[in-house]
């Protein structure tokens, strides 16, 4: 599955998607890691098609940052049932992101 680019304030729409897990990769335009890390995002959304994942930048939707609590980048939120479930922050590759929902998922008894 593509990742889909959240290009408004709009965090309704990330919690609505109550079916699947939704991974939310939140950056800025000026962060490196968050710029390294995108392609690490992309591999993690084509290898994992059961996971809805989104990026939002939070220079455009400063709005959805902040119902988030978003205060570094990068961030990833990993909801579901339009709950947060676990967060995490700074660079992750690949592997790693794959383990951290994984992780989380478990821990909520959640199966994909």
């Amino acid at each position: 599955m593509a990742i889909e680019y959240l290009k408004r304030d709009d965090s309704a729409q990330l919690l609505e998607i109550a079916d699947v897990p939704v991974l939310v990769d939140f950056s800025s335009s000026n962060c490196a890691p968050c710029m390294m890390m995108a392609s690490e995002v992309e591999t993690f959304a084509q290898n994992n098609p059961s996971v809805c994942v989104f990026s939002v930048n939070a220079d455009f939707c400063p709005q959805t940052a902040a119902y988030f609590r978003v205060r570094i980048f990068p961030m990833m939120h990993l909801l579901f049932n339009g709950k947060v479930v676990a967060v995490t922050a700074g660079f992750h590759d690949e592997a790693a992101i794959t383990d951290f929902v994984q992780d989380a998922l478990v821990n909520e008894s959640i199966s994909i």
